[in-house]
């Protein structure tokens, strides 16, 4: 049977493979955040509601905005909430309707645009996990390792 000569070793290339994959896909959220920082108001032409799957709905906007270097038209899906049924979009929607719109471009590329932006929180707390993991096992268990497994 093969004996593990140094597990710490084993476990730090993980977590520090898994720090990188992570925060590389956290550095692209982050831009796609910052670069579009720019709101403006938008006026929505038409509404949409496109189906991707059998249990899978998202509402989109054909819509109209103004910035400094001219008037745009783009359109945008609502990404970050899909609904379960053609039904329970056009409720939604009904209430979208009612609501002023904002849309977020890039100042640098106005057509890049979006109606939606959120911060990416979730695959930033992802990172700092894997990121303390790969510190934790080398820094901390090396020695605490050796005294009680034998090498």
């Amino acid at each position: 049977m093969y004996r593990l000569k140094n597990p710490i070793f084993l476990l730090a290339s993980a977590s520090l493979i898994s720090c990188l994959v992570l925060g590389i896909s956290l550095g692209g959220k982050l831009k796609e955040y910052f670069e579009l920082s720019t709101p403006a108001k938008a006026q929505v032409l038409s509404w949409e509601i496109r189906k991707k799957s059998a249990n899978l709905y998202y509402l989109g906007a054909h819509f109209r905005y103004q910035t400094t270097k001219g008037v745009f038209e783009s359109f945008s899906l609502w990404k970050k909430s899909p609904y379960p049924n053609a039904e329970s979009a056009k409720n939604y929607l009904s209430h979208l309707k009612t609501t002023p719109c904002m849309c977020y471009y890039s100042r640098s590329n106005p057509e890049y645009v979006t109606l939606e932006r959120f911060f990416p929180y979730n695959s930033l707390f992802r990172w700092l996990i894997a990121a303390i993991l790969t510190f934790y096992f080398p820094l901390f268990w090396t020695n605490k390792l050796k005294k009680t497994l034998d090498f």
